[in-house]
């Protein structure tokens, strides 16, 4: 069984101006962002702030879009490193 996080709703790293965030998601472990039903939602790396993304050895995230630094003063990193490690997009009808 893969251990997994289902979070409900968008996903935001590093959301606030002077906030910075990490998540690491290693050794086969699955972080799936989604909606109330079984829908894929938007993850959002560096929003205001500084946002870490680490997607490592078999790690998986699933979401329906990713977004990275997005506004001018934000930074965004994300690292994606070892066998089966992946970000997959979802469509949401």
């Amino acid at each position: 069984m893969v251990p997994t996080l289902n979070s409900t709703g968008y996903g935001f790293i590093g959301g606030n101006a002077s906030g910075k965030g990490i998540v690491n998601i290693s050794t086969d472990s699955l972080w799936n962002l989604k909606t109330s039903s079984t829908n894929a939602q938007l993850l959002q790396v560096g929003v205001l702030g500084t946002g870490e993304l680490n997607i490592t050895t078999g790690g998986i995230v699933k979401a329906r879009d990713t977004q990275i630094a997005l506004n001018d003063k934000s930074k965004g990193d994300v690292r994606v490193d070892g066998q089966n490690s992946r970000i997959k997009l979802i469509i949401s009808p």
